[in-house]
């Protein structure tokens, strides 16, 4: 259903005397975010769409789990190579990048610092990544101009035990149209973006922490009683913040997320999981909803004789 991006879990590494010298030199340097990526408005260099260089987007997730944030990466979009890690707290860094050998390039902070490497068949991965000291966890895929690369942070905990927890994040490179039934009027279309990989990050208590991923979103159909999913099998789907013209009611906003009854291979363990977050359904505010659009108190899950809940921040 979408382009497959190859999973690494990041590893720890062992500078040379030389690499250090070159690291403190550039990390004593200030970021001027004047100079860098915005990730809010910086869009992909058509005529890079198919090639390796460009614009990348991707998950941040420190082993601990406590920094987290969306990777925006320019890798030579417009001839430069910096980036930016946008954290949940409201926080940015931004890194500095230069080519260090063949098809490797190292971006640096004053905190953190990260190899951007690519092969051959163009498929990039993120190795040696650290912020504060910490191991870092990272998947990033390529944001093109037809399909661009959005980016969903959540968090997971076990409903038993608060100190088993970590990140559920989603990304999206598709998107589609959906249609729902409004008797006796035509059907009201919306654009949405498909959620095409799920990320799930926890802090397992070794220094490199755990990074699972799954690209199989499995179709669903919502409840009977759901009047805010067509009666048809769907895929993952979210909308963002739109404004929908509905019969007789007028201009209304929109803002879902539907990922029901899915399975994802985590490790040796198969886990079940369900989203639904909807403004429609709860009028005022945001609420999470199960498949027939009842409120509950949170997405759902279960992995590996755990279960618990998953949040959006």
């Amino acid at each position: 259903m979408k382009k497959i991006v190859m999973l690494l879990v990041l590893s720890g590494i062992i500078f040379s005397c030389s690499k250090q010298e070159s690291t403190e030199s550039i990390n004593d340097i200030e970021i001027d975010f004047s100079k860098i990526i915005d990730s809010e408005i910086t869009v992909p260099n058509v005529n890079l769409d198919g090639s390796v260089k460009g614009l990348y987007k991707g998950v941040f997730v420190s082993a601990n789990t406590e920094h987290h944030g969306v990777l925006s990466i320019n890798f030579m979009n417009d001839g430069n190579l910096n980036a930016i890690v946008d954290f949940t707290d409201g926080t940015k860094l931004g890194f500095i990048g230069k080519e260090v050998a063949s098809n490797r390039y190292t971006y640096y902070s004053k905190k953190a610092q990260f190899d951007l490497v690519y092969s051959d068949a163009n498929i990039v991965t993120i190795e040696n990544a650290s912020i504060a000291g910490l191991h870092v966890n990272s998947k990033v895929v390529k944001d093109i101009s037809t399909n661009r690369t959005l980016v969903g942070l959540g968090t997971f905990v076990d409903s038993s035990d608060s100190n088993f927890g970590g990140t559920w994040d989603f990304i999206s490179t598709a998107s589609t149209v959906i249609s729902i039934p409004f008797p006796p009027f035509p059907d009201v279309s919306f654009p949405a973006d498909l959620i095409t990989e799920v990320v799930v990050c926890y802090d397992d208590g070794t220094p490199t922490g755990r990074l699972f991923s799954d690209t199989s979103m499995e179709m669903f159909t919502g409840g009977p009683t759901c009047q805010f999913l067509p009666p048809t099998p769907l895929a993952p789907f979210f909308t963002g913040p739109i404004v929908v013209v509905l019969p007789i009611v007028g201009a209304t906003p929109v803002d879902e997320w539907a990922a029901f009854n899915q399975t994802s291979v985590f490790g040796n363990h198969t886990s079940s999981w369900s989203l639904g977050y909807s403004l429609a359904a709860g009028g005022p505010g945001q609420v999470y909803v199960d498949s027939d659009c009842n409120e509950i108190p949170a997405g759902t899950w279960s992995w590996n004789s755990r279960s618990g809940t998953i949040s959006f921040y």
